[in-house]
């Protein structure tokens, strides 16, 4: 299922890996057990390291660590407000204890030209 999740079909467009993860941890669960299931989990990181999220909140994070407890909720660094001249810095949010705040999309990096 994993396979053809991510491989094109006549009647829709393939998905990428951490959404296809995704859809197996939300929707599998009558299909597959929780040892099929977390195995997998183990096997393919939902969102890597530096992968660039929105949040439902609207807010763009930054994934600064894997949370292997609950894969769908890493641990984000959220850039503060720069003030008057300065560069800002970012807090640590961790999804695991935020529990009104969840991932909506992934965005591509931006690459230099």
């Amino acid at each position: 299922m994993f396979d053809a999740l991510m491989t094109v079909r006549p009647y829709r467009k393939n998905i990428a890996p951490h959404q296809a993860l995704r859809e197996l941890l939300v929707h599998g669960k009558p299909a597959f057990s929780h040892r099929v299931l977390k195995s997998l989990g183990d096997q393919v990181t939902l969102y890597p390291v530096g992968t660039a999220v929105r949040l439902n909140t609207g807010e763009i994070g930054t994934v600064f660590k894997v949370n292997p407890r609950y894969p769908l909720r890493p641990i984000l660094l959220i850039p503060r407000e720069a003030e008057a001249g300065r560069e800002g810095d970012a807090s640590e949010l961790d999804l695991g204890q935020a529990t009104c705040m969840h991932i909506v999309e992934v965005l591509q990096a931006v690459s230099a030209s």
